[in-house]
């Protein structure tokens, strides 16, 4: 796997257990719903994400999942803290193994409802 210091014009994203291509899609997965163009998600907009992966979720989980993402408090998610989280999660659960397969999971299930919407 290729490792090495990922930037966008938010901040530092570290990407120690990301791949430069999961992190280019996680990025590409960020601004599909990021439906205003701001460069933050909020609580709709995550909600939207959630649900289209087809993520079981409460309100309860979703507020809770929003205020680990949100990691500066400031009410909304930018892509740096969503990427920082994950890869962060990520590193401390996951084998590289099943991080490779969850991750190929998760892109294709957004390429099937991408496809669905057509």
């Amino acid at each position: 796997m290729n490792h090495r210091d990922m930037s966008d014009s938010e901040g530092e994203v570290a990407g120690e257990t990301l791949t430069d291509e999961e992190l280019r899609d996680l990025r590409g997965l960020f601004v599909k719903f990021d439906s205003d163009g701001n460069g933050e998600l909020d609580v709709d907009e995550m909600k939207l994400m959630i649900d289209q992966l087809k993520i079981v979720a409460t309100k309860d989980d979703l507020k809770i999942m929003y205020n680990v993402l949100d990691t500066d408090g400031s009410g909304t998610i930018d892509c740096t803290e969503m990427l920082n989280t994950i890869d962060n999660f990520l590193r401390e659960v996951y084998s590289s193994t099943e991080l490779s397969e969850s991750f190929n999971q998760l892109c294709s299930c957004v390429v099937d409802n991408d496809e669905g919407d057509e």
